[in-house]
């Protein structure tokens, strides 16, 4: 197995494991009732210069009126490293739950009461016109329709990137299109992050969505990586300091939080 594999494999592992409830469609928020429900579906894939694929993913993206969100995500390419996981955030009981249902296993993050309300704010900006990553500033470039709905075509760019997002009003701005640039020193592209919506539902998610069972262990995220990277022939963590360094990075959030738990 490549290295460059197993690096893209448990950067998507990180990735899905960063609080989400603080997802690219919010900036600064407000707290408006209720919130807009919706099911997305889409293709996420990461691709190099050449046009290489080297992580495709299945989404599905869901939010309740109350700011339940739940990710679930399915790799799709390379086959052989399939795995289906979710994440889901439940402000009510301020809790970021990141499931592997394969492998029967939870690993249970605890919000503080300021993330968890942020989680059930809508977007501050209602048309959309509005966004920035850090210091980075996106520009309106244009309207469009997408899926039946409008979207606002936003656009940025940076020494190292070039940043779009098609974004919809009428989902709080969630984005029905992005895609990422990263550049080298020189200018020439790296590799490539586009998300493709494929479907929209508005309404409430099915609730069977944000279930856990109760039959599931909760094991520290390290754990969850080292039994879904053991599934790899002979791998060995000592060739891959990033697999290590990444696990570790896991379990100190995953440790850190547990000062939010809320009491009994």
């Amino acid at each position: 197995m490549r290295r460059w594999m197993l690096t893209i494999f448990v950067a998507g592992i990180v990735a899905l494991v960063a609080f989400e409830f603080a997802r690219q469609w919010r900036s600064a928020a407000q707290v408006v009732w209720p919130l807009t429900a919706f099911t997305v579906t889409r293709v996420h894939t990461l691709s190099r210069a050449d046009g290489t694929v080297t992580l495709q993913m299945a989404e599905l993206c869901a939010r309740s009126s109350e700011g339940a969100v739940v990710d679930q995500r399915v790799n799709i390419r390379p086959g052989n490293t399939e795995e289906e996981s979710r994440a889901i955030t439940l402000p009510k009981a301020r809790k970021y739950l990141v499931v592997s249902d394969s492998l029967e296993a939870l690993s249970t993050y605890y919000l503080s009461p300021a993330a968890a309300a942020e989680a059930r704010e809508k977007a501050s900006d209602p048309t959309c016109r509005q966004k920035s990553i850090g210091a980075t500033v996106f520009a309106m470039k244009g309207v469009a329709t997408s899926l039946g709905h409008h979207v606002v075509k936003l656009a940025a760019e940076n020494k190292g990137a070039h940043f779009e997002s098609w974004e919809a009003p009428e989902l709080d701005c969630f984005p029905l299109y992005s895609l990422t640039i990263t550049k080298n020193a020189d200018g020439s592209v790296n590799s490539r992050d586009e998300q493709v919506t494929t479907s929209v539902v508005t309404g409430e998610p099915q609730a069977a969505l944000f279930a856990v069972p109760a039959t599931y262990s909760e094991r520290p995220p390290s754990e969850v990586t080292a039994m879904l990277l053991s599934r790899f022939e002979n791998f060995d963590a000592k060739t891959c300091p990033t697999c290590t360094a990444a696990a570790e990075r896991l379990d100190r959030n995953y440790y850190a939080s547990r000062q939010h738990m809320p009491e009994p």
